[in-house]
């Protein structure tokens, strides 16, 4: 399948000299994340509401080219497999189909969840295969800034929230969030604020959205029809008491199609942290190859996927770390996490307890 047969051919786009405002209100109205930024009618960036959070205060009339990030385009002819693994490297949610420059159409996420059944084997996978165990919990009586600032450190654009028993009770949307952080007048910033300058806590519960949740033992392809369906990146996983355990995400259903192919090497995804912080990058891919020597000793695999989600913690002026892993790689499929003063004892400590884990599987065959 070629990427010319799901790409959506009526695209959304910005001319670089459109304000942020509008941009966001654009995007927010067509529930899109990443919109094409034009000029002169060629495609030069695309608008991200990934690279809008990282500023946490700009103003209202700044052009978006300022905020436009340069992103790899995809042809028409390219299979749908090289397009995931394209949209799994460079990170971004959609990208745009080029001709001569021009934009015929754009794929995303979504598309190749829609057509998932028609490139990628799904049949025998259940969720908790893909299941990304004990997410991070956010109450629906937080504040709506906690929650987007919580979606921005683990590459979300909607979040579970929970009880006070952790029982699920429906999700926040960064699109509607937005709506209420956004201001269109004073400048886009955090917060709300009334004249006398006191912050007005917007409480998650007053913006979440229903969605049904699944069981782990639920198909996989049931999950991605929910997303589809809601327009949805993912799909809250529950227990018999309703109490949240896990997700799906979108994102972990389109890097096991990139990692379908028989190209070798293990894709590692990093989210969580910002540009700047080239030196944990460092220190987390150091690491990473590292273990996929051992890891191959181990297993014999020599592809698939280690997404690693990094959150930072302010506490008495120092930085903690807590960091969350998923290994996929053939039937293998295992989660990590830890939390650390150092980062780099964090991710390494992981590692061990992935080699652990493998010795004793490994000891089982």
């Amino acid at each position: 399948m070629k990427a010319m047969e799901i790409m959506t051919r009526e695209v959304i786009s910005l001319d670089e000299n459109t304000v942020i405002t509008e941009a966001i209100a654009k995007m927010r109205d067509n529930s899109v994340q990443t919109v094409p930024v034009l000029r002169d009618g060629k495609y030069v960036g695309v608008l991200t509401y990934r690279e809008i959070l990282k500023r946490h205060s700009i103003r209202p009339n700044t052009k978006v080219i300022h905020y436009a990030i340069p992103s790899p385009g995809i042809a028409e002819d390219d299979s749908v497999e090289s397009v995931a693994k394209s949209l799994v490297e460079s990170g971004l949610v959609a990208l745009p189909v080029l001709k001569k420059e021009k934009i015929v159409g754009i794929v995303s996420r979504t598309d190749i969840v829609k057509h998932l059944s028609d490139i990628y084997n799904i049949k025998s996978l259940t969720c908790e295969d893909l299941m990304f165990p004990d997410p991070q919990i956010v109450h629906e009586k937080d504040g709506v800034d906690s929650a987007v600032e919580a979606m921005r450190s683990m590459d979300l654009v909607e979040i579970p929230l929970v009880d006070d028993h952790r029982r699920y009770t429906g999700i926040l949307k960064l699109d509607d969030a937005t709506r209420e952080l956004f201001g269109k007048e004073k400048g886009i910033k955090f917060g709300q604020y009334a004249p006398g300058k006191q912050t007005v806590k917007i409480v998650c519960s007053s913006l979440l959205s229903e969605l049904p949740a699944l069981k782990k033992e639920d198909p996989l392809e049931k999950a991605a029809s929910l997303m589809v369906d809601n327009i949805v990146h993912i799909v809250p996983i529950i227990d018999s008491d309703n109490r949240l355990i896990g997700i799906v995400e979108m994102n972990t259903i389109v890097n096991t199609v990139a990692g379908s192919n028989d190209e070798e090497g293990v894709l590692v995804n990093i989210s969580g942290l910002e540009p700047g912080e080239e030196d944990l990058y460092d220190i987390a891919y150091f690491l990473a190859d590292k273990f996929m020597t051992r890891f191959h000793k181990l297993t014999g695999h020599n592809n698939g996927q280690l997404n690693i989600n990094v959150q930072k913690y302010k506490t008495q002026g120092k930085t903690k770390y807590s960091v969350r892993t998923r290994l996929f790689s053939g039937r293998i499929n295992l989660s990590m996490d830890s939390h650390n003063w150092n980062f780099g004892k964090c991710v390494s400590d992981i590692f061990d307890g992935y080699e652990k884990r493998l010795s004793k599987l490994k000891e089982k065959a």
